[in-house]
């Protein structure tokens, strides 16, 4: 395997003498590899950086959009349903509701 003689003159270790970026992987840059260049943007999933100009960025883009849609319909629907929950049900809500109702429609 390269890097593992331990003679300092073996030409295993002269092969392995890289510097900077350039032990980094491609899109990594930085003290020890841990930003992305510039370009590029992290991938918090797969833990890689992607360039921005890339074919998997608009697949991102595109999963991504995906996966919140139906996030926020999910939070907009249990909403509605807790509020129309919390206005029919006889209680402090209603008796607020009804006391504001015409207030609220109004705006």
């Amino acid at each position: 395997c390269a890097g593992t003689s331990t003679d300092p003159e073996s030409d295993d270790v002269e092969e392995m003498r890289l510097e900077g970026d350039e032990l980094c992987r491609v899109g990594f840059t930085g003290p020890l590899c841990s930003t992305c260049s510039e370009d590029y943007y992290l991938d918090g999933i797969d833990e890689v950086c992607v360039a921005c100009d890339s074919k998997e960025a608009a697949k991102q883009s595109q999963s991504a959009s995906k996966e919140i849609l139906p996030i926020v319909v999910g939070v907009v629907v249990t909403v509605a349903i807790v509020l129309t929950v919390a206005v029919n049900v006889p209680g402090s809500v209603q008796n607020w509701y009804n006391r504001r109702v015409e207030r609220i429609m109004t705006v």
